[in-house]
């Protein structure tokens, strides 16, 4: 029997329950009254509608489906059909082919905006690598794509920022699309509005790009990367990661191929390298709308938006959350997926014994110059033929620096706390030493019209846009010294511009120059190799017993030699130097005695312009000039106009050293070609008293550009480091002296973590050992007590050599 409904909470429940009835009810009837509409619809209102009324279905006695049993195909018999409008059938995309540029048609820029079909040839396993230029980088499109495919990586494409640049990529055959971003075709300029421009074109062509099949995985990269590993296999042990992106971490928290651990890795995301799986497109609107701000960076923005709510890196994976804990993060290693710190000036693959995926051209000096130079120290540009063998049929010429044994003993020593002027010695003393030998070489190669090879620069301190901190960029360590980039020490973009050759400019002609690898580079014909005359100084510069030695009065005598004939010659002329306590420091040295065959002429040291060209005559005859010893080979221009113009020229090659920790004072320093030259004006005018030897008490040092900030700073270095003689190292020793101290402070390291485990082990042994104790103590007595520390005893002579 029920019970009567008496209370207000009774009814009030009755009444909850029946609207929660009546809404079920209303809802079901909302879903299921189309579907139920429709079907009656179809089956029994209008049957036949939209169908042609004289067909007739030929029906099997199992089905309702028209079937040919012959063919055992679907058939529809039509009699008099009438026409109908069909759709159009279009090819599946994953069908599409490549297209293939036809020289006999003209390039329509408008067939190549960016669409499904368009990409589609290109994207294997929903993963597509894209950058974009515009027509200025041609060269480093040229180049990335290069790479890339020379490690088998084909799912890429190039966006053409410019009309120019698409057309040129179709007749290469390089997969791109047009963007038409209606910003510059010439350089972008670091920080200027046209590459901030570009910044926003970047994040909404990835939006434009998710957006594009709702599956696709964008890889982003910068135009000034050069892959040497394909990162695909990389890549796809992360498939819970939503966003990967590289780092400007300059000290990585790992030393494999594992992501970096956050937020110990805490230095900014680098968005020039980036993965983006289809979950993140609300991050990347977000982003985009974030660039309303006119004076927001597009990188500060991602490094915002990626960090707001972020966790801590898993500990295994290193993977995180951030935006809001909605994506999955990851940190590319900094060791391999390189920054231009990490990959050209720490070598922190070498150092970790790993294989990097990608060199990143930043932290750089001298703009696209700079960046397309040091690609080309690393041997990784692709340079065509005439690079390495002009058609203006100008030759080259290389050389060897000695540097004394007393400059690289100094600048071993370390640089500690916070860089100040007085800091600056020893990395000046060895950095201006080789740069007055490479002003010899300037002259030369000006004189007779070649174009120069640079030498490997050793420097002691980095270089910043701050203040640097024990000789490096905060935050970095290696080990010292060390081969810098060009860039770090010469002006490549500015002061050595070809904007500055005409002949009729204060500046004198313009000097080509080739990076420091060139000679060791596989690419230069064995043609330009052989072809090679070694000058060898003889004499002191008075008359020579040597009939062979030339003063310059006539030309001199050119001996083809077999290769041990020149082998030997090559070898003395080595160590005949001027200066015997030095060591020849350039990777040069280690590839003379590799030329099959080659010449030797002989000339007397410091023949001034109109000598040295007499004696050279015929050398023009040979692609390769090379000096073993540079220092003292030239005495002069003549003609006094000529050596004015060549001192203004040389003055404006030489870059900055920054910075000194004075935020009150100018905290960059110049380095000076004519640091040997006593009280000589610089590019600023400023008479500098010389010559700055490194064994002085003191010396004087202009700050800036300031004609009137200047400080007097000490020598620091020890007596006996000031007069340090040792015997001569010649080539390949000085490297595998340096590659043995490398070598000696790896094994140390290790060595170091070993005892480390080891203590952490025998600490652990210990307190278990000490719990085993105490409790047969509780529990057996004295005689337990006894027993336990027998064992104790003769367990601690066996461990850890025994278990």
């Amino acid at each position: 029997m029920e019970m009567p409904v008496k209370s207000k909470t009774d009814r009030l429940m009755a009444r909850i329950a029946l609207s929660i009835l009546t809404c079920g009810l209303l809802y079901g009837l909302y879903a299921f009254s189309g579907p139920i509409y429709w079907r009656m619809y179809s089956l029994y209102i209008r049957p036949h509608y939209g169908q042609a009324p004289n067909q007739i279905f030929l029906n099997t006695p199992n089905s309702n489906v028209p079937v040919n049993e012959t063919l055992g195909q679907e058939e529809i018999i039509s009699i008099s059909p009438p026409p109908m409008v069909q759709a159009e059938k279009k090819t599946p995309i994953s069908a599409i082919k490549k297209p293939v540029y036809d020289p006999s048609k003209p390039i329509n820029p408008a067939d190549y905006h960016l669409s499904p079909e368009l990409i589609a040839p290109y994207v294997k396993n929903n993963m597509l690598m894209i950058t974009w230029a515009n027509h200025h980088y041609l060269d480093f499109a040229k180049n990335w794509v290069y790479h890339l495919r020379k490690v088998g990586v084909e799912e890429l494409m190039v966006g053409a920022m410019d009309d120019d640049m698409l057309i040129e990529l179709v007749k290469l055959g390089i997969p791109t699309w047009r963007m038409n971003t209606n910003i510059t075709k010439h350089d972008l300029g670091w920080g200027s509005a046209n590459f901030h421009s570009m910044g926003r074109a970047k994040i909404k062509l990835i939006e434009n790009f998710l957006r594009l099949t709702g599956d696709l995985t964008v890889i982003i990269s910068d135009i000034d990367t050069a892959w040497l590993r394909s990162p695909m296999d990389f890549f796809d042990k992360y498939p819970t990661a939503d966003i990967l992106t590289s780092t400007d971490e300059l000290r990585p928290t790992v030393e494999t191929e594992e992501m970096e651990r956050f937020p110990e890795s805490g230095s900014a995301f680098n968005i020039g390298i980036m993965l983006f799986r289809p979950k993140c497109l609300p991050f990347v609107v977000d982003w985009f709308k974030k660039l309303a701000d006119p004076k927001m960076w597009d990188q500060t923005a991602f490094n915002n938006l990626a960090r707001r709510g972020h966790t801590a890196s898993d500990p295994k994976t290193h993977l995180f959350k951030g935006y809001d804990e909605t994506l999955t993060i990851g940190i590319l290693p900094a060791s391999i997926f390189c920054s231009g710190h990490t990959f050209f000036v720490q070598h922190k693959y070498r150092e970790f014994g790993l294989q990097p995926y990608v060199a990143h051209a930043t932290f750089q000096y001298s703009g696209t110059v700079g960046k397309r130079n040091r690609f080309r120290e690393a041997l990784l540009w692709d340079d065509g033929p005439e690079y390495f063998d002009p058609p203006s049929g100008k030759g080259f010429l290389y050389f060897d620096i000695s540097i004394p044994h007393e400059l690289w003993e100094a600048a071993k020593l370390p640089v500690a706390g916070p860089f100040e002027t007085a800091d600056s010695w020893n990395h000046f003393s060895l950095v201006n030493y080789q740069l007055t030998h490479l002003r010899h070489a300037l002259a030369i190669a000006t004189l007779l019209n070649r174009i120069v090879v640079l030498p490997p620069i050793w420097c002691l301190l980095d270089k910043y846009w701050a203040p640097l901190n024990d000789g490096n960029i905060p935050g970095s360590k290696f080990l010292k010294p060390f081969i810098c980039p060009a860039d770090h020490v010469l002006d490549l973009e500015g002061g050595w511009a070809p904007m500055r050759g005409a002949d009729d400019n204060p500046f004198g002609p313009h000097i080509e120059f080739r990076e420091y690898s060139f000679m060791q580079n596989s690419r230069l014909p064995e043609s330009v190799r052989k072809s090679q005359l070694t000058v060898i100084l003889c004499g002191d510069g008075k008359a020579s017993d040597d009939v062979d030695c030339s003063d310059g009065s006539a030309a001199g005598k050119i001996q083809i030699l077999e290769d041990d004939t020149k082998s030997s010659e090559t070898a003395n002329a080595s160590t005949a130097s001027t200066d015997s306590n030095a060591a020849t420091t350039s990777p040069n040295a280690s590839i003379t005695n590799t030329i099959s065959q080659g010449a030797v002429v002989k000339i007397q040291p410091m023949l001034d312009s109109t000598a040295l060209a007499k004696a050279l005559e015929g050398s023009e005859k040979f692609k390769v000039l090379y000096f073993p010893v540079i220092a003292d080979s030239f005495g002069g221009f003549v003609d006094p106009e000529k050596r004015r113009r060549f001192t203004h020229r040389v003055n404006h090659y030489s870059s900055v050293t920054c910075c000194l920790h004075r935020p009150d004072e100018p905290g960059w320093l110049w380095y000076d070609f004519f640091a040997d030259t006593p009280d000589h004006k610089d590019r600023f005018g400023r008479t500098i008293p010389g010559p700055l030897h490194f064994e002085a008490d003191s010396r004087v040092v202009f700050k800036g550009d300031s004609t009137t900030i200047k400080e007097t700073i000490p020598n620091k270095n020890p007596t006996y480091l000031r007069k340090l003689t040792l015997p001569g190292l010649m080539g390949q020793e000085m490297w595998d002296m340096d590659q043995q101290e490398r070598d000696v402070k790896k094994e140390a390291k290790q060595e170091g973590e070993m005892w480390k485990g080891l203590e952490m082990a025998v600490q652990k042994r210990g307190e278990k050992v000490a719990a085993r104790l105490k409790e047969l103590e509780e529990k057996g007595g004295i005689i337990g007590r006894a027993k336990a520390r027998a064992r104790q005893a003769s367990n601690a002579s066996k461990f850890p050599y025994e278990s």
